[in-house]
Formats: C-alpha cells, sequence, structure tokens
C-alpha cells in the first residue's frame, strides 16, 4: 500500500515539471527516491487521535446546555399553583359537613329551651340574692326530723326516694319541729308538693317556738289547696288564743290545686315578718310578739282525710 502511494507520489512530482524531461529511472533509483518520500511523510499516530478526542472534550459542556430544560419543570410548578388556586381546596369542602353535623341539636337541649322562662329570677326573690343557705336538709334522710307519729296523733312522718311525707292525722293543725338551732332573723324557705288535696287543705312552716321540747307557741304561716296564705300567731292552750295576723287571701304567685310545687318562704327581720310564694312577696305585718326560737313543719286536714304533702327540701339564710 505504502509502495502505490509513492508510485503516485512520485508520478505528481514528475507531471509538475511540466515540460521538463526527467531521465529514466532505474528500479533501483525509484527504490531510493520511495523510500525518502515515505521517510519525510507524518506517522499515522500523530494527529488523529487530537481529532477524535476533540469532540469527546466537547460532550460534557454539551450535556448540560442540553439538561437545561430542567427550566421547563421550574415553569410547570408556577402554573399549577395558579391552576390550584382559581379552584376550591379539598378541605374547605368537608367544612359544610363538620357544620351540619354540629347544628344538630339533640332532644335534651331542646327540653331545657322550653323550661328556661321558668328558671328566670323573680326580681327580690330572695333565695337568689342572698347566696348559699346557712343551713340546707334536701330530705335524704331522717337525721333533722323525729319520724313516726307524734305522742298526741296530730301527725305523722315518714321519709321515701329523699322526700319527707308529713300527713295529717286530724282535722287541724299539726305541727313537728326541726332539730336545728334556735333563730333570730332570718329567711326561711320550704319546698312542697301539694300531692292530692282539696278546699282549704292547708300546709307551712311555724318558728319562733321559745321551747322546742314543747311546742305550744309561736308564728304559722300557710298555704292552702286553693291557692290563699295566711299568717297567725298562736298563744299556746293556756290562752287558747290563735290570732290572724293577715286575712286568708288568694295570690296569683300560689299555684292553686293538686300535685302544684309551691316555695313557702318566711323573711324576719326585727319585728317585721315578711311572706313570700315562689320568690313574690305576698304581704309585711309588723308584730312585737315572739322574738326568737325554734322552726318547724306543719299540716292540716280541713277537707280530705289524712292530708300527706310531700317535702322536698327546707333551707334558711341566718341575717
Amino acid at each position: 500500500m505504502k509502495r502505490i502511494s509513492a508510485l503516485i507520489l512520485l508520478a505528481v512530482l514528475i507531471s509538475a515539471c511540466g515540460t521538463r524531461i526527467t531521465p529514466t529511472v532505474s528500479d533501483a533509483e525509484m527504490a531510493t527516491k520511495v523510500a525518502q518520500i515515505l521517510t519525510s511523510m507524518p506517522t499515522a499516530t500523530g494527529g488523529a487521535p487530537k481529532e477524535l478526542t476533540t469532540p469527546t472534550a466537547l460532550l460534557p459542556t454539551i450535556a448540560p446546555t442540553q439538561e437545561k430544560p430542567t427550566s421547563a419543570p421550574t415553569t410547570a410548578p408556577t402554573a399549577a399553583p395558579t391552576q390550584a388556586a382559581t379552584q376550591p381546596p379539598a378541605a374547605t369542602a368537608t367544612i359544610p359537613a363538620a357544620t351540619a353535623t354540629a347544628t344538630k341539636v339533640p332532644p335534651t337541649a331542646t327540653v331545657a329551651a322550653t323550661k328556661a322562662p321558668t328558671a328566670t329570677p323573680v326580681p327580690g326573690d330572695p333565695r337568689t340574692t342572698l347566696g348559699q343557705p346557712t343551713w340546707s336538709d334536701t330530705m335524704a334522710n331522717s337525721d333533722n326530723w323525729p319520724t313516726g307519729a307524734d305522742a298526741a296523733g296530730f301527725t305523722d312522718i315518714d321519709f321515701q326516694n329523699g322526700v319527707m311525707l308529713l300527713t295529717a292525722l286530724k282535722p287541724a293543725d299539726g305541727w313537728r319541729m326541726s332539730t336545728a338551732d334556735s333563730l333570730t332573723d332570718f329567711y326561711l324557705e320550704e319546698t312542697v308538693n301539694t300531692a292530692s288535696c282539696s278546699g282549704k287543705d292547708r300546709y307551712g312552716v311555724i318558728f319562733h317556738v321559745p321551747a322546742k321540747e314543747n311546742p305550744d307557741q309561736g308564728y304559722l304561716v300557710d298555704f292552702t289547696c286553693d291557692g290563699k296564705y295566711g299568717l297567725r300567731k298562736w298563744d299556746g292552750p293556756d290562752n287558747n288564743t290563735m290570732t290572724a295576723l293577715t286575712l286568708w287571701k288568694t295570690n296569683s304567685a300560689i299555684k292553686a290545686g293538686p300535685n302544684q310545687t309551691n316555695r313557702l318562704g318566711v323573711m324576719v327581720t326585727g319585728n317585721k315578718i315578711a311572706i313570700y310564694a315562689n320568690g313574690v312577696k305576698l304581704t309585711e305585718v309588723t308584730d312585737i310578739g315572739y322574738k326568737q326560737g325554734f322552726f318547724g313543719v306543719s299540716v292540716a286536714a280541713i277537707d280530705s282525710s289524712k292530708y300527706t304533702i310531700n317535702i322536698d327540701r327546707v333551707d334558711y339564710w341566718v341575717q
């Protein structure tokens, strides 16, 4: 191959001489000239590798340039929030469902709402203005009262289901004394259910009784089944005098009739006695009789046989 190339080169050289006449060359001389030409040509291991490695060296610079389309994802996230902002977020869609659940009012809440007007405080109601009672009995037991029938056969006391059952055994006023201390100025309140009653059947409290063991004197405040109230002073069997300090009067603050619950209250301040029904002041009188003493609960079966009241609680506030 080298020989052919040399011959071609030699022919070119000879033709380049134009019309110059070249003497005939022998084979030996020709071989010598070819050898000279070949020795002066560059070898095949010189520049070719440099040309091949140059593109190879440029490839790393091309790759990053072509990877710049990574800027395209940069624009994609920008477009994504813009598109999402035009649509309600998924969490917002769940809010109405939660609100709808919260608006379901249980039946008990409806019942409480209907009872709210009943719970509205009465202006001037001592129970709401005096704070916590000094003494309370919720009738959970008989610790503060004697039980059974009294010796004279006027009344009987029993306790059932957190209620005192006070029964009138005769068609006359009868009372039972509490074991509480003697009082001077106070507000006393008895909560009573009238149960089965009729007409002038009455219930109430006795207070400022001088002697607890012999309760023959004191003041009586009563409500009747037909909605009347009265204040009387009992001077005992020696005088056999029951003085009416008020006439029997009707007042709408007293819930009349059977199975009604009333709060009967008495406020004593010095020689003044005020009567309350369910927080409403009914009247106030002045008397210079008994100044202090013990208290109890009373009942009278005037129009019924063995009239029984249910006493839910008794409280008092010392002034």
